[in-house]
């Protein structure tokens, strides 16, 4: 069996449950992010590429996938680390791709990517933007 969730779950669980320890042995913890260094940079464009073929996207370029890398960055909130939040970069490298579809390319580039995290922003913003007109 495998239980995903937080890690003060388990240990309340732990405590709690006389059971619980001896049905979920293992606690495995997963890193959140990754440091910017060459090898670092390196794995995470090959995770960017895995992401894409199992999701059969377009392949990035390299402006495209260096565009990738800063806004997983940004998503990490420090500029020494790349955040691995799959989720949301495959979210935003599928809608890259749709970009590249509806902008002619057989590449996904940083101008899709760009439109990508755009577009997400503009949808993102709309509550806030509906609230301040509500003011």
């Amino acid at each position: 069996m495998v239980l995903i969730g937080d890690q003060q779950l388990y240990y309340l669980l732990c405590r709690l449950d006389p059971h619980f320890g001896s049905l979920f042995k293992v606690a495995a913890e997963f890193e959140h992010d990754l440091a910017v260094s060459r090898p670092g940079l390196q794995q995470f464009a090959r995770l960017l590429g895995s992401v894409a073929r199992q999701r059969e996207l377009r392949g990035l370029d390299a402006d495209g996938m260096a565009r990738a890398c800063e806004h997983a960055l940004r998503l990490g909130g420090d500029m020494d680390k790349l955040s691995l939040q799959i989720g949301r970069i495959g979210d935003l490298l599928t809608e890259a791709d749709y970009w590249a579809g509806r902008n002619g390319s057989e590449l996904i580039g940083r101008r899709e990517v760009q439109q990508a995290i755009e577009a997400h922003q503009r949808r993102s913003d709309r509550i806030a933007n509906r609230m301040q007109e509500a003011i």
